[in-house]
């Protein structure tokens, strides 16, 4: 006897009749739905975000409320509307495509001539779409990974030049804070932090000219700094 239902777990479902090979393709469906249900909130953003999952999930979602319901008793598969609601998300078709998909569903209507004939159809029915859903699933997944792996190699530079900025800015507030003459505006400073990084083998995050890093560096430029003009030079004494 089926325990409470949950839509997660295969066992809230009759597979009887099923084979092996698609018992093991809809667990690894309700796998996948269930991976993503429970990932932290944070990381489910990240990933509903990546382009071939915010494409494909509401298309998943969907497919499964319409080719397996939760209403279903056991024993029971999806109506042929169902199915047929089930295999336009699947394919989502085109106007024309769309009227050929009706036409085929109504052919197959008709091949029923007895309640026994439907049951055997909505049950084949049913396994076609859940393997094309389990293919389907797969190369999205191989998508998403592959987006995933671009999006660490991103974020990774992203933290590299966030941490090569900051080291710019620690290198410009010593040497302005050592300027007792006020005497370096913010271009020379520029040029002396680029020196400063070179040496320290960081050009592979900086900007490839030095006057560029004026940019990372005015945060914590004095006031004195960012004026007009050529600093003076200190009388003689």
């Amino acid at each position: 006897m089926m325990g409470p239902y949950d839509e997660y777990d295969w066992r809230s479902y009759d597979l009887s009749e099923m084979t092996e090979e698609q018992r093991e393709n809809f667990k690894r469906l309700l796998a996948y739905r269930k991976e993503s249900a429970n990932r932290p909130p944070e990381q489910r953003l990240t990933d509903a975000n990546l382009p071939s999952n915010r494409r494909f999930l509401p298309i998943f979602n969907t497919f499964i409320r319409s080719a397996f319901p939760a209403t279903l008793d056991p024993g029971e598969f999806a109506s042929l509307d169902q199915l047929e609601a089930a295999a336009a998300t699947l394919f989502n078709p085109d106007a024309n495509s769309a009227q050929i998909l009706r036409k085929g569903f109504e052919s197959l209507r008709s091949l029923a001539v007895d309640d026994e004939q439907m049951h055997t159809l909505q049950y084949a029915i049913s396994c076609l779409l859940m393997v094309a859903m389990s293919s389907e699933t797969d190369r999205v997944s191989a998508a998403a990974d592959r987006e995933r792996d671009q999006l660490k190699g991103i974020t990774a530079r992203n933290q590299a030049i966030s941490l090569t900025t900051d080291r710019a800015r620690a290198i410009a507030a010593d040497l302005w804070e050592q300027d007792e003459e006020q005497l370096i505006r913010i271009g020379d400073m520029a040029q002396r932090v680029w020196s400063v990084m070179i040496d320290e083998g960081l050009s592979e995050h900086m900007p490839e000219q030095a006057d560029r890093l004026k940019v990372w560096i005015k945060p914590v430029a004095p006031a004195y700094a960012t004026k007009g003009g050529r600093a003076k030079k200190p009388p003689r004494t």
